[in-house]
């Protein structure tokens, strides 16, 4: 199947659908910048510089496609208050085409933030074309992308069926997917600034834990005694589930902004997966196993998950027992 991404960035969603057979064969955004690095990963497909929605039609390939839609997340994500009554409304536009484009095709996909209006979007929507649109919410750490994210996933009804019939991954920490890419672990924690809105105190997580949602300004290292150093391209894009090796633009920051704002191409591959009835087997660099939720033992499930809860607990206690001894001193 050829896959086309619209508002395709630099390439997130097709990152991985080679390693199913499908071939990405155009890729469409009005960020310059993204839209070469999408084509220095997929340099036979065509890339098409456009703003959306377009002044005229596009021109679709022709045979079996995919189309994904991915449109500007901005007016509807928490992390930015200050946005104009015309930036709002330019955001919703941007939804509403992309929807009323998807549905034309038989294969399609949309991808974007949870909110209270995304969510009123598209429940509209499928009150209008119950029989062409559903959606559902999905937890990024479930499908293999170490990292905490939740998104907002639109399709043909049978597709957003079969996704949630996939069978999730357990949690890939931090450390097992720097480690697994070769790549440093050099703290116990890292640190999100974009995180802190109602306390003073560092927001940390463990590396024996997923990441917070990548965002386009990069995790930092976390030491008591001094600043550390924010993750670089490479260890930040393996936190967004790409494959090892994807090239990213050459300025750092353009980078950061690029990976922050892609659809982790482990959920673009699970969704493809629903789309094309593919078994979900998820990629993240090199050799980390997965072990699925439920065990092939009956017997022996409850144990291992009531296991996995209790030492996740574990962690989560003694971090709040080592906030509050600080604040107290």
């Amino acid at each position: 199947m050829k896959i086309v991404e619209v508002f395709c960035g630099c390439g997130g969603f097709g990152g991985l659908a080679s390693t199913i057979g499908h071939e990405v064969v155009l890729g469409i955004d009005d960020n310059s910048i993204a839209l070469d690095s999408w084509h220095e990963n997929n340099p036979n497909g065509v890339k098409k510089c456009l703003t959306l929605p377009p002044k005229h039609p596009i021109q679709w390939p022709e045979g079996e496609l995919h189309v994904h839609f991915s449109s500007p997340c901005q007016s509807f994500s928490g992390a930015k208050r200050d946005l104009t009554d015309s930036e709002k409304a330019t955001g919703d536009s941007l939804v509403r085409w992309s929807l009323d484009t998807a549905i034309e095709f038989e294969s399609w996909s949309f991808e974007n933030v949870v909110s209270t209006h995304s969510k009123a979007v598209l429940e509209e929507y499928k009150s209008k074309y119950p029989t062409k649109l559903d959606y559902t919410t999905a937890q990024c750490v479930d499908f293999g992308v170490p990292q905490q994210r939740t998104r907002l996933v639109a399709g043909p009804p049978a597709t957003i069926q079969k996704f949630k019939e996939l069978t999730k991954t357990r949690h890939v920490t931090i450390e097992e997917a720097l480690k697994a890419a070769h790549l440093p672990v050099s703290s116990e924690s890292v640190r999100s600034m974009a995180q802190l809105r109602t306390s003073s105190a560092p927001c940390l997580r463990k590396v024996t834990q997923p990441a917070y949602t990548v965002l386009t300004r990069p995790l930092r290292w976390y030491f008591e005694s001094k600043r550390g150093k924010a993750l670089t391209v490479a260890q930040m894009a393996v936190l967004q589930s790409f494959p090892v090796g994807y090239k990213f633009p050459t300025n750092a920051q353009d980078s950061y902004r690029v990976i922050g704002n892609a659809v982790p191409p482990n959920l673009g591959l699970a969704i493809l997966c629903a789309a094309t009835g593919v078994e979900f087997k998820p990629k993240i660099p090199l050799e980390i196993k997965y072990a699925a939720v439920e065990s092939e033992s009956p017997n022996e499930a409850p144990g291992h998950a009531l296991q996995a809860q209790l030492e996740h607990l574990g962690r989560e206690l003694a971090e709040i027992k080592a906030m509050v001894a600080k604040l107290a001193s």
